[in-house]
C-alpha cells in the first residue's frame, strides 16, 4: 500500500463486490469484504409469465432471483425482457433469458420512458424486485398507460450481530455500503 492507502471495508457479498474490489485495489488499497446483507429467493407459485406482455429487470439481484424462480418453473414462454444497466443484462447470462428490448437507461425513470416510447401501450408488464423498492419505473409506466404488477423476489435481510466477526473494522478504514439496505 502507498502512502495515501486506506483500508476500505465492503459491506455486499464477495460477488456484490468484486467489480468496486478491482477498481479500489487497483488504486493502492486494502480491501475487506464484510457482508452486512444476504438476499432471500421469495417463491412466486403459479404465476403466469403468458399474461404478460414484457418483464423488466431492475437489478442484477432482481435478474437473479427471476432466473431461479422461473427456471425452477420451467417456463415456456417468453416475453419480451428489458433490463436497466450492464450488471442486471449480464445476470441472465446462461439462463437462457436475455434483454430483448436493449434499452440503456442509468434509473428507473429513464428506463420507464424509454420503454413506454418503445414498447406498445396499453400493455401488461411484470415487475420483478425487491420485496422494497424504488416508485420508477412503476410510476412513470403507469402514467403511460401500461398495467404493471409488482412481484416481491426476493428480500433483503440483515446478517445477525451474532454471525458477523467481533471487532471486524479499525480506525481509520473506509466503510463502503453499496446499499441503503446496508446501512
Amino acid at each position: 500500500m502507498n502512502d495515501k492507502a486506506r483500508r476500505v471495508v465492503l459491506t455486499r457479498s464477495a460477488e456484490g463486490c468484486s467489480r468496486w474490489r478491482s477498481r479500489i485495489e487497483a488504486l493502492g488499497h486494502e480491501v475487506v469484504s464484510l457482508p452486512v446483507i444476504r438476499f432471500a429467493t421469495l417463491p412466486a407459485d403459479g404465476l403466469d409469465l403468458s399474461k404478460y406482455s414484457g418483464v423488466i429487470l431492475t437489478s442484477p439481484q432482481g435478474a437473479k432471483a427471476f432466473r431461479a424462480v422461473f427456471e425452477r418453473a420451467q417456463v415456456r414462454v417468453n416475453p419480451s425482457i428489458a433490463t436497466m444497466g450492464k450488471a442486471t443484462r449480464l445476470a441472465l447470462d446462461g439462463s437462457g433469458w436475455r434483454d430483448t428490448v436493449g434499452v440503456e437507461a442509468g434509473s428507473g425513470k429513464e428506463l420507464a420512458v424509454a420503454l413506454s416510447q418503445r414498447l406498445s401501450s396499453p400493455g401488461r408488464l411484470l415487475l420483478p424486485g425487491a420485496e422494497r423498492r424504488h416508485v420508477e419505473p412503476a410510476l412513470t409506466l403507469r402514467a403511460a398507460g401500461f398495467e404493471v404488477e409488482e412481484l416481491a423476489l426476493y428480500r433483503t435481510e440483515p446478517i445477525a450481530a451474532a454471525d458477523l466477526p467481533v471487532n471486524p473494522t479499525h480506525e481509520g478504514d473506509f466503510l463502503f455500503f453499496a446499499s441503503p439496505s446496508a446501512v
